[in-house]
């Protein structure tokens, strides 16, 4: 009986020692993944804000960001691109207002798929205000020209009108002088 009294005091130190190893685990488990996941579920609200369609949103250079934004991880990697890319999209809506306010002169200087889009459209606006300016100086030309053949049309017809009135004086006149004549004549 007194070897089962060390033998059960080794159980319940062995016991002991899993249980506490066994809370410490499960702790540290939670800890790291709050470690984990308080950042990952942070740069994922920027995301969706992103997606929304708010670029001004989380990650922008300049504002009070959380301290993991700027780690030497992967999480603060992931944020780095993610303030780039939020960077570049905000200098193409930058760009894409200038154009709402009618200044086709700034192209993007950023790379990529959309970058290229934006600058291939703005070439094109180019291309089509010049046609449509250079239609419009040719439609007035035309209405240039129609103005001077109908000037030159109304002059025609007073110069005519006037040939008709002194054509219709002259017979008015060699009318009453045969008149004349002919009683004269009598």
């Amino acid at each position: 009986p007194a070897i089962h009294v060390p033998l059960q005091e080794v159980r319940r130190v062995v016991l002991t020692t899993e249980l506490v190893t066994l809370a410490l685990v499960l702790f540290l488990t939670f800890a790291v993944s709050a470690l984990i996941a308080r950042p990952l579920r942070g740069l994922a609200r920027h995301f969706e804000a992103a997606a929304a369609g708010d670029l001004s949103a989380g990650a922008a250079i300049g504002t009070a960001r959380p301290a993991w934004m700027d780690s030497g991880d992967e999480i603060g990697a992931l944020a780095k691109a993610f303030g780039l890319m939020q960077r570049s999209l905000l200098s193409i809506v930058a760009a894409a207002k200038t154009i709402t306010a009618g200044d086709l002169s700034h192209s993007v200087e950023e790379r990529g798929d959309l970058a290229d889009a934006y600058n291939q459209m703005l070439a094109h606006l180019r291309q089509m205000v010049g046609q449509m300016r250079d239609a419009a100086g040719q439609i007035d030309s035309a209405v240039a020209q129609m103005s001077a053949a109908s000037s030159e049309q109304t002059s025609s017809a007073t110069h005519q009108s006037a040939s008709i009135s002194q054509v219709t004086a002259t017979m008015s006149e060699l009318a009453r002088t045969s008149a004349q004549v002919t009683e004269s004549s009598e």
